[in-house]
């Protein structure tokens, strides 16, 4: 719900054929500025995410679940969105505005070729494995080879710590 809040309104939420990449890359940047308009009449709770950044961490890190597919193209506004001196609402839509300039220069045919376009560019698929070689379905294990395998991640996770003693000394 973070990345698409209007998820349950419809036809807002979706990504459907119907939906330009325009319209999708306009719909999350309208999130944000709400988001920030909000922010800023009703603030965070401060010190929610921690003392250090008080509650522009929360706005923070609504804006990069907001914006993530956008700034996994743009590395150096995910930088500048993740550094502690950029800490205030005016400074996060300049950030907006930087964000928006570089996606209007581009026309909606080279827009749907950007990853920022793709299934799997979601903030919520972010960790998801891209391996096409797995199987559909999962291999079933027994219980004693579940153990023997969990057996053997503890050994390694033993030796990496060993390793990290040994070098520190």
């Amino acid at each position: 719900l973070l990345e698409v809040p209007g998820l349950f309104c419809p036809g807002k939420g979706e990504i459907a054929s119907s939906c330009t990449a325009k319209d999708v890359l306009e719909r999350q940047l309208g999130y944000a500025d709400m988001y920030l308009d909000y922010a800023t009449v009703i603030p965070p709770l401060s010190g929610s995410l921690g003392v250090r950044g008080g509650s522009f961490n929360v706005v923070r890190s609504h804006l990069f679940k907001f914006l993530h597919r956008y700034l996994e193209e743009n590395h150096d506004l995910r930088s500048w969105l993740g550094d502690q001196e950029l800490n205030t609402i005016k400074q996060a839509r300049d950030l907006m505005t930087d964000l928006r300039s570089r996606y209007n220069k581009i026309d909606e045919e080279q827009l749907r070729l950007k990853n920022s376009w793709g299934d799997d560019s979601s903030w919520y698929r972010r960790h998801r494995r891209r391996n096409t070689e797995e199987p559909d379905e999962p291999i079933q294990l027994s219980i004693e080879e579940r153990k023997q395998l969990a057996k053997l991640r503890i050994q390694k996770m033993k030796e990496q710590r060993m390793k990290k003693f040994v070098n520190t000394d």
